[in-house]
């Protein structure tokens, strides 16, 4: 990692601890400013280090999940359904990523077909509980499980590095809370859990493919 790029980490770092940690301190738009920013400091890092294979894929992937930062954090109800939509590019460009080295079924360990039949399983019983609560946002949701859902199983079935693998299923989970608050019952201690679960998300998606897979991919 250049020095460059270590000190944009660090700067992320920061911005986002206070975000997670002094959120009573910020009202839109800064709170929103300084909610993405984290995510698009990743961006410029990605576009920096990671291999030109997947690069601009990657870099896209990070600049969408940061539009959808911006749009959530807005205290207007209308701006949900912005923030899911380029959250929805976001992971489509993620999937694009992870396919660069999809391999086929019969060359997965039995770890990782259980673990994509498991994420298939969350799929069907997510969309089973939450869908029937979600009103006229249901055919708009339910597009955006299936897509997240391959994402988290495209990094399953590719060849890339664990870090990033994890960070794919981070990012599942940080969306099931999203999805339990908002439709069927809040979360304690909701803010906390949801964003340091999306920023460990997309570091170790980072991390995974620009240095741990530049050492060794498994």
């Amino acid at each position: 990692m250049s020095n460059i790029s270590k000190i944009l980490l660090i700067l992320a770092a920061v911005l986002a601890s206070a975000y997670l940690f002094l959120p009573q301190y910020f009202v839109f738009p800064v709170s929103g400013l300084i909610k993405t920013a984290p995510v698009w400091i990743l961006a410029v890092i990605a576009w920096r280090e990671a291999l030109k294979a997947y690069r601009l894929f990657l870099s896209l992937a990070l600049v969408f999940s940061g539009v959808g930062d911006f749009a959530l954090a807005a205290p207007v109800q209308w701006t949900f359904a912005v923030g899911m939509a380029a959250f929805l590019i976001g992971h489509l460009f993620y999937l694009l990523v992870f396919s660069v080295n999809l391999r086929k079924w019969s060359q997965l360990d039995f770890s990782r077909q259980t673990i994509i039949v498991l994420i298939g399983l969350y799929a069907v019983v997510m969309g089973a509980i939450v869908l029937p609560k979600t009103g006229a946002l249901m055919p708009a949701i339910a597009v955006y499980f299936i897509v997240l859902s391959l994402m988290a199983a495209a990094s399953f079935a590719s060849n890339i590095p664990r870090w990033t693998r994890i960070g794919a299923l981070l990012f599942v989970l940080s969306d099931t809370l999203i999805g339990i608050d908002k439709f069927l019952a809040p979360i304690e201690f909701r803010h906390l859990s949801v964003m340091s679960t999306y920023y460990a998300a997309q570091v170790l998606i980072l991390a995974g493919l620009c240095w741990q897979g530049k050492h060794k991919q498994n």
